[in-house]
């Protein structure tokens, strides 16, 4: 899939492994070596141990990988500088605990923390982690962050609408738009957006 979408749509593809899942029941050298070989510009490695991180740092600086390395919005500060060091690529900032998926609280707390995140590093940040409505996008912009990650949002939203491919497409072209306005500015971040989704 990462080949095609490489090859046949000329993107650059990131590849999210988790660690736990993933990486240790068959090696670090191996599901890098895989990313490798699909073709990927980037491997974001989630749940990376401490311990692993210097091996990961040099296989996949050895396989000219692109590194996505990732903090949270609560992380401690050294935590979040050594991040932001060994990017190649974006730093991934989580907005919260839990499980893919579910909702973020966008509050004035997250707001506020993100802000301080940014004010730290001129490298590119994006936030990611629950982000579903248009205005959790206009949040992470109003406080400087370069992208929002909405992955599984738009992937619920083609669940809900694989059984019928033509609501699918209308369903989805709406919802990108609603996300693109915000993510460009035209919607304040506690403003309520009407939606036929």
């Amino acid at each position: 899939l990462v080949r095609e979408a490489t090859v046949q749509l000329d993107l650059f593809c990131v590849v999210l492994v988790d660690y736990a899942y993933s990486v240790a029941p068959r090696g670090m050298d191996e599901v890098i070596a895989d990313v490798e070989h699909a073709g990927a510009a980037a491997m974001l490695v989630h749940g990376l141990p401490g311990r692993e991180r210097a091996r990961y740092l040099e296989r996949s600086r050895a396989a000219g990988l692109g590194r996505i390395m990732s903090c949270f919005a609560t992380s401690e500060p050294q935590v979040r500088r050594a991040a932001f060091d060994e990017s190649l690529g974006y730093t991934y900032v989580v907005s919260s605990f839990g499980r893919t998926g579910g909702s973020v609280a966008c509050s004035d707390e997250l707001q506020q923390r993100l802000q301080r995140i940014r004010a730290e590093t001129s490298r590119p940040l994006a936030v990611g982690f629950g982000l579903q409505r248009a205005q959790d996008v206009a949040l992470v912009r109003s406080t400087g962050m370069d992208a929002a990650i909405v992955g599984s949002a738009l992937c619920a939203l083609i669940a809900e609408h694989a059984a019928d491919p033509s609501r699918l497409v209308c369903a989805l072209s709406e919802r990108v738009e609603e996300l693109i306005s915000a993510a460009r500015g035209s919607l304040h971040p506690h403003q309520p957006v009407e939606t036929n989704s």
